[in-house]
């Protein structure tokens, strides 16, 4: 009987202590890093060179640098979180902003790293997630190359 009983109260907590294997770690996205815009196209209309900008990302808060049109960036906290929805696929995240989490817009979006390019898409009016990460009607397309590791 005390065997069982120890087996019931240890057994969980090795678990939970156990390491990640290295294949789980290696197949997590890598956000965190400075981002700058290469491309962007909204609803089927290329639009990047007009609005120059940054993505600091760090965790699950984004902080945008907006372009000041001379190669200079000017750093606002735009209060920016990127959330992974309950259930969500491996490129479902929601982009989230406002005032704080529990006041704020939330954009269903699908966001892909690769390297040093990290892809986000939304549809238009943030209700829809797009079936597919590219350019089209009705979709907000970002294309950012990576900057800094931070």
């Amino acid at each position: 009987m005390f065997r069982v009983v120890l087996a019931v109260l240890v057994l969980p907590v090795l678990a939970v202590a156990a390491p990640v294997p290295k294949a789980v770690k290696a197949k997590a996205p890598a956000f965190d890093g400075v981002w700058e815009l290469v491309q962007q196209n909204n609803n089927d209309r290329e639009v990047g060179k007009l609005n120059p900008w940054r993505w600091e990302i760090n965790g699950d808060e984004l902080v945008r640098h907006w372009g000041n049109g001379d190669g200079s960036f000017r750093r606002e906290k735009q209060n920016c979180w990127f959330v992974k929805p309950e259930g969500g696929g491996a490129d479902e995240m929601d982009y989230v902003t406002g005032f704080d989490k529990n006041s704020s817009s939330t954009y269903k979006t699908r966001v892909v790293t690769d390297g040093n390019e990290m892809t986000v898409c939304w549809g238009d009016g943030s209700r829809t997630r797009p079936a597919e990460l590219k350019p089209g009607p009705g979709v907000n397309y970002y294309r950012f190359k990576r900057v800094s590791d931070k």
